[in-house]
């Protein structure tokens, strides 16, 4: 027979047996559940995921609509004020420029004029130099060569009584060959008569 002991020890071989296949069981069973509780949470994630990008997607097509409005109509703002100050700056600036310019070309007539002053001053004195030299070398030169020529002349020239004389001897020639034109003349005409 079988005393406490033995009993104990068979109680104790069937707990550990008991338990060993409990706890066989248990794992397979939380294995099983724990690969459906997974796919169960993967499938909730999916759905969540799905939702939420979803929501997501609606979220930013509304905040995309908002902030294009939102920027359309403070870039307008802007365009309005930049177009303003622009023209603002453009104005002063063109009224900068515009006084600018009005002094540089006064500071630049004033220096041509002076410039110019100077020379005409100084062209007038060195045509002024140019013209004594030339009439000192050429005028001078031609006077000189011309008085010499007209002291030629003169000294070449037939004096007036010499004149009077030619003219004389000229005027009895004159007188000769009317004479002779006339005789020849009367000739003639006897000589046309006689034919």
């Amino acid at each position: 027979m079988l005393d406490e002991r033995d009993l104990q020890a068979i109680a104790q071989l069937m707990d550990r047996q008991l338990d060993k296949k409990l706890d066989e069981k248990l794992d397979t069973k939380l294995s099983v559940m724990e690969q459906k509780f997974d796919a169960k949470l993967v499938a909730m994630e999916q759905r969540l995921d799905d939702k939420m990008d979803a929501k997501l997607v609606a979220m930013e097509q509304r905040l995309d609509g908002k902030m294009d409005a939102k920027l359309v109509a403070m870039e307008q703002r802007l365009d309005g004020k930049m177009d303003a100050k622009l023209v603002a700056m453009e104005q002063r600036l063109d009224d900068k420029m515009d006084a600018k310019l009005v002094a540089m070309e006064q500071r630049l007539d004033d220096r041509m004029d002076t410039k110019l002053t100077t020379m005409k001053q100084e062209l007038k004195t060195e045509i002024s130099h140019e013209i004594r030299a030339l009439i000192e070398v050429e005028v001078r030169g031609d006077l000189k060569a011309l008085s010499a020529g007209h002291a030629l002349i003169i000294q070449q020239m037939v004096k007036k009584e010499d004149l009077e004389n030619f003219k004389a001897d000229v005027q009895t020639d004159i007188d000769f060959l009317k004479a002779i034109v006339r005789q020849h003349s009367t000739e003639i005409e006897q000589l046309k008569r006689a034919q």
